[in-house]
């Protein structure tokens, strides 16, 4: 985070197994803050107003909640472009790809992202259409009725 420029905020939510690096980042790094554990409302609040979540996971994660959560307050994603990143992720439409653990590729895509205010506001009004179009409580549901109708009807064959 110290390659970017100063001045330029990373707020950290959560708690896990690197809690420790994260204290000991966010203690020598002025413009990281390590919120800890937060209600899912804060949470939510926090990534409405956020530029950009970020999603470094390395795993293979079966499906990015994160990412959705994200696109519901039209936020776009910057993800690794492994996993639920690269498939709930279209590059330069709801954000960005990197290859992960690759921080100076991570640094390219938030500086690209910064640097391109047009296309950031873009992105955040198509990060809001993607959830609309996919992945809202109604969505879901119609989603559940047709496989309970394909089910139904090879049953009855």
């Amino acid at each position: 985070w110290t390659k970017l420029r100063p001045g330029l905020p990373l707020k950290l939510v959560g708690e896990g197994s690197l809690a420790p690096q994260v204290r000991q980042a966010a203690e020598m790094t002025p413009d990281i803050q390590w919120l800890g554990r937060k209600p899912i409302q804060q949470v939510y609040d926090l990534m409405g107003n956020a530029t950009v979540v970020l999603f470094p996971t390395t795993g293979y994660e079966t499906f990015g909640r994160v990412i959705v959560e994200a696109f519901a307050k039209g936020t776009p994603v910057i993800a690794t472009s492994i996993g639920s990143g690269s498939e709930l992720v279209t590059p330069y439409k709801t954000g960005l790809l990197f290859q992960p653990q690759n921080a100076e590729d991570l640094i390219d895509k938030i500086i690209w992202m910064l640097s391109h205010p047009t296309q950031l506001k873009a992105m955040r009004k198509a990060a809001r259409a993607e959830y609309e179009e996919h992945y809202t409580a109604e969505c879901n549901y119609q989603r559940l009725h047709h496989i309970y109708r394909l089910t139904q009807e090879e049953k009855s064959k």
